[in-house]
């Protein structure tokens, strides 16, 4: 039953909504009609990390008189880590760099370690999330990986290269570029005299 008194429209809180049509929200925001709804219940099969959110309902039309809001916490192991570098660009021999262990997981990544690719298998270079090398030097050229870990599992990064170049490398480049040109000089030189 419903009363009338001016503008508004009061529903008696005892009377049940009849054939009303329930919503879910997701951080307040209606959720799409592709989510299963049986009974009024909200299925989320299967649970991803996206899920994760406050939830509560309310009848259509009556968006500001929601229900308490719930909170889904997702859980899950690391997924896709990858590796960066810091600084970027061209890696000089004698400098330094930071490779870096990117991450996401709940909970947090706990345990994070470093593997450097070799022709018989892999060693464990370091165990913090930053490995830094303060001299880098040119056996320090290869592959690297990461591995992430918390206490539902573990995941891998893809492999990234490091090239580590000579620090006179460019010095000796242009070197031998003048030397061509003072070859190829005099040999234009002699040949223009020859064919006097």
């Amino acid at each position: 039953d419903q009363s009338s008194t001016g503008d508004h429209t009061v529903r008696k809180a005892s009377e049940p909504l009849q054939n009303a049509k329930l919503v879910w929200y997701k951080n307040s925001q209606p959720l799409p009609k592709i989510n299963s709804t049986i009974n009024n219940t909200l299925y989320l099969d299967p649970v991803s990390s996206e899920d994760a959110g406050s939830y509560s309902c309310g009848v259509d039309g009556y968006e500001d008189d929601l229900s308490p809001a719930v909170t889904l916490s997702v859980r899950y192991a690391p997924k896709a880590p990858f590796v960066s570098v810091s600084p970027s660009g061209r890696i000089v021999e004698g400098g330094s760099l930071t490779l870096i262990c990117n991450s996401e997981a709940h909970p947090p990544v706990y345990y994070h370690s470093w593997f450097k690719k070799t022709a018989t298998g892999s060693v464990q270079i370091g165990s913090d999330k930053n490995h830094k090398f303060s001299d880098i030097m040119l056996e320090d050229s290869g592959r690297y990986y990461c591995v992430a870990k918390n206490e539902l599992g573990e995941e891998s990064s893809s492999m990234m290269y490091i090239e580590v170049t000579a620090e006179y490398e460019f010095s000796v480049m242009e070197e031998v570029d003048i030397e061509y040109e003072i070859k190829k000089f005099v040999f234009f030189s002699e040949k223009k005299f020859n064919d006097k």
